[in-house]
């Protein structure tokens, strides 16, 4: 299953999910679930920005695998793996 395939079939899971993307190792784009790219390339960035940021927070060498944001109206998910 490709990425854009995984993504689609999550948001038949959970609809709530108003966009997601998957990244490889080196942060580009292997599926959106965006129309734009623009956007998604915007949405790509700030994940890096988070995971950056998460990352500068902690005493340890371990990578960031998770991380989440609460906002008032919804929330952002990171999930690392590999």
């Amino acid at each position: 299953m490709d990425a854009a395939a995984a993504l689609a079939g999550l948001q038949q899971l959970s609809p709530r999910i108003e966009r997601a993307v998957v990244l490889d190792a080196d942060g580009g784009v292997l599926g959106s679930t965006h129309d734009d790219p623009a956007a998604t390339e915007r949405l790509a960035g700030a994940v890096a920005d988070v995971l950056a940021a998460a990352g500068a927070l902690r005493s340890a060498d371990d990578e960031v695998t998770r991380v989440e944001i609460e906002l008032a109206e919804g929330g952002l998910f990171v999930l690392r793996e590999g």
